[in-house]
């Protein structure tokens, strides 16, 4: 990017690639015109440069009815008073300051120049190169073997195929996996205390999520409470398993409220709590890793493992969370309040496998709205944006050539995922040489995370030419 500064605190912004204007969609960028004018003062000619707003102190006391040569470019013919600081030779002698604020023809620097934009693509001239055609323009996707260059750069034909000629199967599946999302909440005693109170939080955190938009998505809720009573016991079998639909967890939602607030002891255990998911009858559907492997085991704690409990040491929640991971299960650690240390946090968090923390490394929480905004971060990001492709069963086909859908619609190819200017990242792209993995760019893929996405397909073309 380049930037060029122009004056009076005006800017011009050029990205190589070209320049859109849509709102919301990309960096909005504007050419501002600059009008130069030489004017002759005294004994020399200048150049003056106006921003469109006139607040100069002289008297022009325009008697006449030409139209104002200011520095600015507007078509003033009107019969107010300029109070220009441009040096034209006006013999003005009205005495008014005029600001334009008059609805005269304006092309001022102050307004920019308008975006021609004759087909609506969002592109403006000169970098739309066919500014009469909707489907030729910057970033657009250049199909292949048609001999147009719809995304004016300069190659053509550097895209998918546009013909309906397949190879293989012409709609190959591509499976479309929930993650799986295991909550486990400390209901020791400590939990009824804080202000406000931990116990309360939660429930209105959890409520919030399993009855919102999160629910019924990709996202198979499941929940476990520790320990069930005073002292260290658990449940023989995991409360509520992991289940698809929002059917189940409101069902969840339910469940919690109908806990009561937690009255037993002070008495956290952590580590026989996390020890539970290492045998696959405990939590059937969630610990089948085979059939689906996005299986995640949310730890919402407020103490560390208490000594009655066994009293295991940082080290040792953190190797237990190692073997969960090595199993399939991925641990997520949310500290509730401040009673667990910071070198438990980082041991489970650091071991568990998940990577998408914020930058202490681990979640925190201290009321219901940061407990919420950390599952809701959490879910945004353990729906998967690559996936595997299988090939056709026909050998006879060309992987170079394919088209991918979401419920029949294309989605573009985008070789980078990360095109600018920002706001483009949309599309598909492989992630291996191999071209056995897709990866929906971010802005495709919330598509998918939100629930928006029934199949996604696959279409092979054939080759351009066979032996």
């Amino acid at each position: 990017m380049a930037e060029f500064y122009l004056g009076k605190g005006l800017s011009a912004m050029i990205y190589s690639g070209g320049i859109m204007k849509k709102p919301g969609f990309a960096i909005i960028v504007t050419f501002l015109a600059v009008c130069l004018i030489a004017c002759e003062d005294g004994g020399g000619s200048s150049l003056v440069f106006d921003s469109g707003t006139d607040t100069d102190a002289d008297t022009d006391g325009d008697t006449d009815s030409d139209s104002d040569s200011d520095s600015d470019s507007d078509s003033d013919s009107d019969s107010d008073t300029d109070s220009d600081t441009d040096s034209d030779t006006d013999s003005d002698t009205d005495s008014d300051t005029d600001s334009d604020t008059d609805s005269d023809t304006d092309t001022d620097m102050d307004a920019g120049p308008d975006c021609i934009d004759n087909d609506s693509d969002w592109w403006c001239l000169p970098f739309d190169c066919n500014d009469s055609d909707s489907t030729i323009h910057p970033g657009a996707i250049d199909w292949e073997s048609d001999g147009i260059n719809q995304d004016c750069d300069t190659e053509t034909d550097e895209g998918p195929p546009d013909t309906d000629i397949t190879c293989g199967e012409s709609d190959l599946p591509i499976t479309i996996d929930h993650a799986k999302l295991m909550i486990l909440l400390d209901y020791s005693g400590s939990m009824n205390s804080g202000t406000p109170n931990k116990w309360l939080s939660a429930k209105t955190a959890l409520n919030s999520v399993l009855t919102g938009s999160l629910a019924g998505g990709l996202v198979d809720f499941g929940f476990e409470y520790f320990p069930i009573g005073t002292g260290c016991v658990l449940h023989s079998s995991v409360f509520m398993d992991c289940l698809p639909g929002a059917a189940h967890a409101s069902s969840i939602a339910t469940a919690i409220n109908g806990l009561s607030t937690p009255a037993g002891t002070n008495l956290t255990p952590l580590y026989l709590a996390m020890a539970k998911f290492l045998n696959s009858f405990y939590a059937p559907v969630f610990l089948n890793v085979a059939a689906n492997p996005n299986a995640y085991l949310v730890l919402v704690a407020d103490g560390d493992d208490h000594s009655s409990c066994g009293g295991h040491s940082s080290a040792q929640l953190g190797a237990l969370a190692a073997s969960l991971n090595s199993i399939g299960v991925t641990t997520i650690m949310v500290g509730f309040g401040t009673g667990v240390s910071t070198s438990t946090l980082l041991a489970i968090a650091s071991n568990g496998g998940y990577t998408g923390y914020p930058p202490a490394g681990y979640f925190t929480a201290e009321n219901a709205t940061e407990f919420e905004d950390a599952i809701e971060d959490i879910v945004a990001d353990i729906v998967p944006c690559t996936y595997p492709v299988p090939p056709p069963s026909s050998p006879d086909y060309d992987p170079d050539e394919v088209n991918f859908y979401f419920d029949g619609v294309l989605v573009p190819w985008n070789s980078d995922c990360n095109q600018t200017p920002p706001g483009v990242n949309v599309g598909w792209r492989w992630t291996t040489v191999l071209q056995d993995e897709v990866e929906f760019c971010s802005i495709t893929c919330q598509d998918i995370k939100d629930g928006l996405v029934t199949d996604i397909t696959a279409t092979f073309g054939c080759p351009s030419s066979t032996s």
